[in-house]
């Protein structure tokens, strides 16, 4: 990637932009540990890539929605998901399945997070929307999400937003960047885009001809074909100093 010829950048929302506090995954082990199963660092980066590949439109994501229907609000889908994501972690199925009825009983009364913005996003995004930069979020939410981008003050600083469940498609599959470039008017070459799941992000940004970002704060994928931030502010460091 040339950063100087790149004309717009597009964030994912998600574990991108916006942060559950705490988040769930870290309560997830959180509560696994307190019922009797710890983890290594190892294991739950492991499991934070099982779950990034998962929801990247993975077979077994499809296979779980044929057999338990749309993820909302659906208990047996989750006391599902919590049994794979403890097997990916390493656990025998036995004590994967018992484990999984606690913890998502405990994540569906205990756990209460709360939406926030990290404090150096809104500075680096007024940075770069001034740097004449386009700027757009494409999630792969299933629903329109104007109410939260609003509440968490992000509207001023983007184009337009947009929900792949309006499409009817999901990341990684190309469709929703390739609608965002040509709604933005720029050309898919002139385009990064940010996101922190290899599997959707990264993979759905190459597929679309677009330059893809990772934004990778705890080293999840230690080795990766693409460009990786630690922080958000490294987006001033490769598209502002760059074009200097």
């Amino acid at each position: 990637m040339n950063p100087k010829a790149i004309k717009a950048i597009f964030f994912d929302f998600d574990g991108t932009l916006r942060h559950s506090d705490p988040s769930s995954i870290d309560t997830f082990y959180r509560f696994t540990e307190e019922e009797g199963y710890a983890t290594t660092p190892e294991q739950r980066l492991q499991g934070e890539r099982w779950v990034n590949e998962y929801w990247a439109e993975s077979e077994e994501l499809q296979e779980d929605l044929a057999l338990f229907g749309p993820w909302k609000d659906n208990g047996e889908f989750w006391l599902n998901h919590a049994r794979r994501h403890l097997i990916a972690l390493g656990s025998p199925e036995m004590q994967a399945g018992n484990l999984a009825s606690i913890v998502t009983q405990r994540m569906r009364s205990e756990y209460e997070p709360v939406d926030c913005v990290h404090s150096d996003v809104p500075p680096v995004l007024g940075n770069l929307r001034e740097a004449g930069f386009t700027l757009a979020v494409v999630s792969n939410r299933s629903l329109p999400y104007d109410d939260l981008m609003a509440s968490l003050d992000l509207t001023q600083f983007f184009e337009f937003w947009i929900a792949a469940g309006e499409l009817g498609t999901f990341k990684p599959d190309p469709t929703v960047l390739h609608h965002a470039a040509e709604r933005a008017g720029v050309r898919v070459d002139q385009t990064a885009y940010v996101g922190d799941n290899y599997f959707a992000d990264v993979l759905g940004a190459l597929a679309a001809g677009m330059h893809p970002v990772l934004f990778d704060p705890k080293s999840v994928y230690p080795e990766v074909d693409c460009m990786v931030i630690r922080d958000i502010t490294h987006l001033e460091t490769l598209f502002l100093e760059c074009s200097e």
